[in-house]
């Protein structure tokens, strides 16, 4: 690993529990069982811990600034005294040291006034999740005994989105579902004027796979899903509400570098830390098989550049170098990056396969080429020189393994 590499961004598991039980949560539903022996909620002592190792990290790398992201589980059962003395804990450690921001992602069924208030004075960014009206959202989103959260979260949404939160109202969070109608999706979520939409694809791999037909052509339908999702945003200038995942693709055609960790090839300084303490790798990599994510490090014992030493974190901060052998071949890999990781899972393979949703990614990533240079020829060339394979060699045929 590079010396000059360090983690930019850390994600502080403060739960390990969630009063919701969705259906395709990786979390919890998935191949990773770790989190019933983890603590319901982080203690003060790691907490206390985990923003000296953060400090140690920092004045280390002489960062210049990071981004704290509180998570779970679901993040506001910790309480509304816990994040009190957690977010001036971290503020004390780094005040001096590097600016910081805060980040936090809910479900919003317990967000309160009281949350509110003191997520403003900390200037604390509130992600929301919810993957479309009561329909969409009751499909998969519901609690532990089967109810509807989507009233909930409504309500949450509705406080959030009052004009004196608006410094902290952060973006949509939606699992695609590629069952729904993306226009009557999209339409219902940008009731709320969220300053961005972020649409995830479900977290199938190749040893679970989508539950649609597979076409060679064009992949699982999450591509077509997305294609119109795209046309119908891109066509009514409804550019006030960036959809993270389409911008990032425009950005990366256009020569662009940095992206989200699902698309492009720049390094992802992100480490977790749960609520035990452990280090862990980037938590979606549950969804492939238990144990992928441990580090066996911990805040109590072991400094962040210890972590940054294992594989799965530092195979994330150079990614070009571990990519399926079919990747370095395709042109179209400087924009994909290869997929998000924990889609590449296959059992022989593990992490060094192309996505699962290869195919879907080629459809999209096209269709937006094809809308900028509509949009204006001149981008051709440029957008040429993006697509291009890190490897001479010649392309290695079918990509779905």
């Amino acid at each position: 690993m590079r010396a000059d590499r360090s983690i930019k961004t850390f994600l502080l598991k403060v739960t390990a529990r969630c009063n919701l039980d969705c259906i395709y949560c990786y979390e919890y539903k998935l191949a990773d069982g770790s989190w019933r022996g983890k603590p319901a909620t982080m203690s003060m002592e790691i907490l206390a811990r985990s923003a000296a190792r953060i400090r140690e990290h920092v004045a280390a790398h002489r960062t210049k600034s990071v981004l704290v992201i509180f998570h779970g589980g679901e993040p506001l059962l910790a309480g509304v005294e816990f994040f009190e003395m957690a977010l001036h804990k971290l503020r004390e450690e780094l005040s001096g040291l590097c600016s910081v921001r805060f980040g936090l992602q809910t479900n919003a069924t317990l967000l309160s006034e009281e949350y509110v208030s003191l997520f403003r004075k900390y200037e604390v960014r509130v992600g929301i999740s919810i993957d479309g009206d009561q329909e969409a959202n009751d499909r998969f989103r519901r609690d532990h005994r089967g109810r509807s959260s989507f009233d909930a979260t409504v309500r949450g949404l509705e406080l959030i989105t009052r004009e004196e939160n608006k410094p902290i109202r952060g973006g949509l969070l939606s699992v695609i579902d590629p069952d729904a109608n993306p226009i009557a999706t999209l339409d219902w979520l940008l009731k709320w004027s969220p300053p961005q939409i972020d649409f995830l694809l479900p977290h199938f791999n190749h040893v679970r796979r989508p539950t649609r037909a597979f076409d060679p052509r064009t992949g699982y339908g999450y591509g077509i899903w997305l294609c119109e999702l795209f046309d119908y945003w891109w066509g009514h200038d409804l550019h006030t509400t960036k959809i993270r995942f389409f911008e990032d693709i425009m950005h990366l055609l256009l020569g662009g570098k940095y992206s989200v960790e699902a698309l492009g090839l720049s390094p992802v300084e992100l480490l977790v830390i749960q609520s035990d303490g452990s280090y862990e790798a980037v938590d979606s990599i549950k969804s492939t098989v238990e144990g992928a994510v441990s580090t066996g490090l911990s805040v109590l014992e072991h400094a962040v550049d210890r972590a940054m030493d294992v594989h799965l974190v530092a195979s994330r901060m150079d990614r070009a170098s571990n990519l399926a052998s079919e990747c370095e071949c395709c042109e179209l890999v400087h924009v994909c990056g290869g997929g998000y990781i924990p889609h590449r899972w296959h059992q022989e393979r593990r992490f060094l396969a192309p996505s699962v949703y290869c195919q879907d990614l080629q459809v999209i990533i096209r269709r937006i080429a094809e809308a900028l240079v509509a949009a204006d020829s001149e981008l051709a060339p440029l957008i040429s020189r993006q697509l291009v394979p890190l490897r001479a060699s010649a392309a290695a045929g079918h990509l779905h393994v």
